[in-house]
């Protein structure tokens, strides 16, 4: 538990880290690098919940698909799109599923875009 403690701090440090990087290379019209910076922003933000999922982890199967997710770009990215959700509207759990819908696009599309600037 102290372990996942930390590196939730370290994520979350991290992030912010990216962020002000990201912003600085904005100011300077580094339009590309900034977006890159920003998303891995957005990717060390997201290893919070899957790290609180592994501190939860019940069982090795539920471990080993913690540690996969916590691996993957894609499942740390899922949430970006929760600003959208709220300015549209999004009220319920139910207005909230596409984050976590497995079949959506969006965090792959993130992911591309990160690749780009790069």
């Amino acid at each position: 538990p102290v372990q996942i403690t930390d590196g939730m701090n370290a994520a979350r440090r991290n992030a912010l880290r990216l962020l002000e990087d990201a912003e600085i290379l904005l100011n300077s019209g580094r339009y590309p690098t900034a977006l890159s910076l920003a998303i891995l922003s957005i990717e060390e933000s997201g290893k919070a919940s899957i790290l609180r999922g592994l501190a939860i982890a019940k069982d090795d199967v539920s471990l080993k698909n913690s540690w996969k997710e916590y691996r993957t770009h894609t499942a740390k990215n899922a949430a970006w799109i929760l600003p959208q959700l709220a300015a549209d509207g999004a009220k319920t759990l139910d207005d909230l599923s596409p984050i976590y819908d497995r079949n959506s696009s969006h965090p792959y599309m993130l992911d591309q875009l990160k690749q780009i600037g790069f």
